[in-house]
């Protein structure tokens, strides 16, 4: 058989007047109100972060080392052994990182994952992946899932099923007086 709990009892400490008790644990007043925490957006000149993490960062330059960035919008960005979820940039460099998305003029990107990356100019080194790759032109082996013939293949076959499926869904919603 457990014995029941003992309710908090009122510490005591010792000062030099003498003995004074302290309230009980449960005396104490709960916060009025929850804080909240606003998201991080910073927005500056040239900006670098080191093992940290930022909601969204406009900049005129902004380097990441062993961070990560929600989006960012800038003229160059640069990241190493980071995460960034999506960048605009006249350039991009990635070094060891994963993206989600790049929207830029010029891009560089080794030993890296990219999910969607949108360029003029590409240059890749080194085994990097691209989930979609769109360029104008592209320097390196990459290793692309879907490239733009892919693309053009993919949405002409989405085309066809989706026209297929919308005239049988019209023959089979006619009435037997049509």
């Amino acid at each position: 058989m457990t014995s029941p709990s003992p309710s908090p009892r009122p510490r005591k400490r010792t000062d030099a007047a003498g003995t004074v008790e302290s309230p009980a644990v449960t005396d104490i007043a709960p916060l009025a109100a929850p804080i909240e925490v606003p998201p991080v957006s910073i927005a500056a000149g040239p900006m670098t972060v080191t093992q940290g993490a930022i909601g969204r960062a406009d900049a005129t330059s902004l380097e990441v080392h062993q961070g990560a960035v929600g989006g960012a919008r800038a003229d160059t960005v640069a990241v190493e052994r980071s995460a960034l979820g999506i960048a605009v940039a006249s350039e991009v460099q990635v070094r060891q990182g994963v993206v989600g998305s790049i929207l830029a003029g010029s891009a560089r990107v080794e030993q890296s994952f990219v999910r969607t990356l949108v360029a003029g100019e590409v240059k890749v080194e080194h085994a990097t992946g691209v989930g979609i790759l769109l360029a104008r032109k592209v320097v390196g082996d990459v290793k692309v899932i879907l490239d733009w013939r892919g693309a053009l293949a993919f949405g002409a076959a989405a085309g066809i099923v989706a026209g297929l499926l919308g005239r049988g869904r019209n023959r089979g919603s006619k009435g037997p007086d049509a």
